[in-house]
């Protein structure tokens, strides 16, 4: 997800904790916060593995003949995606 605070952009998180710091992009009062997601690589390829169209979104030599789980590709479960949780702004505490 990239991730912007009041115009200023504030990078990418791809791994948990899925955390920014957006101190200095802070101001008084109301804050615009724009978080765009984008899906996961395996959703994207497993999409073009299960797809019934011959239609391809992506061009690797990945070939799903199993997922990493050991399922067909007829089986395969996208992984959930999306924004999923809260969220939060929170306060960082200065230890002395």
């Amino acid at each position: 997800a990239s991730v912007r605070i009041n115009g200023k952009d504030k990078g990418v998180v791809w791994t948990k904790p899925f955390r920014v710091d957006i101190t200095d992009g802070l101001k008084e009062g109301e804050n615009d916060v724009i978080v765009e997601v984008t899906n996961s690589w395996f959703n994207r390829v497993a999409g073009d593995e299960m797809a019934v169209a011959p239609t391809k979104y992506t061009q690797t030599n990945v070939v799903l003949g199993n997922d990493f789980r050991g399922n067909a590709v007829s089986e395969i479960t996208l992984e959930s995606s999306g924004l999923l949780g809260p969220v939060t702004i929170q306060v960082a505490v200065e230890q002395k």
